[in-house]
């Protein structure tokens, strides 16, 4: 068993959190109530699924450092790593590549939600977002930064379909 966790800016969900005083201090207690135990416990894995930002608003940036920073292992205010020794940080999946809005099908009533996120690639599709990514760095693997910038190849002219026969 495996747990996704997805986490939104401000810029995503109008949630409570961020217009709360104590916002952002308030972050990491919540984090660790709906799921940080579960890591900080050893109960089960948790892999970050979705999170991302436009930085739209101001708030974000500092929500950005703040999860990218507990996703690093720091629990709590201190500026400690709280992970035990050999662990690197929880995995996870930024949303999204693409760079313009996606339209996902939404919870209710199939319609569309627009995430105006934008990705880490730029609008054509090749060029990294630079200012996204030097903060994605941060959470990043030293073993992944210094394999090298990935180049991007000509993309198949057929698809391959594997089917799988019991």
């Amino acid at each position: 068993l495996v747990y996704s966790v997805h986490e939104y800016a401000d810029d995503a969900f109008n949630l409570t959190w961020f217009s709360d005083p104590a916002f952002p201090g308030n972050l990491r207690g919540l984090w660790n109530q709906h799921f940080g135990f579960i890591v900080q416990q050893d109960i089960a894995p948790v892999f970050i699924g979705e999170f991302g930002t436009s930085f739209k608003y101001p708030t974000d940036s500092l929500w950005f450092s703040m999860w990218l920073n507990y996703m690093n292992g720091q629990f709590t205010r201190d500026g400690v790593n709280d992970l035990r020794v050999g662990r690197t940080g929880l995995s996870w999946a930024f949303w999204s590549v693409s760079p313009g809005e996606d339209c996902t099908p939404g919870h209710v009533g199939g319609d569309c939600i627009k995430a105006h996120f934008g990705g880490i690639l730029e609008t054509d599709w090749l060029a990294v977002n630079h200012f996204k990514m030097s903060y994605l760095n941060t959470a990043m693997s030293q073993k992944v930064l210094s394999s090298g910038t990935a180049t991007p190849s000509k993309a198949p002219t057929k698809s391959r379909r594997r089917t799988l026969h019991h």
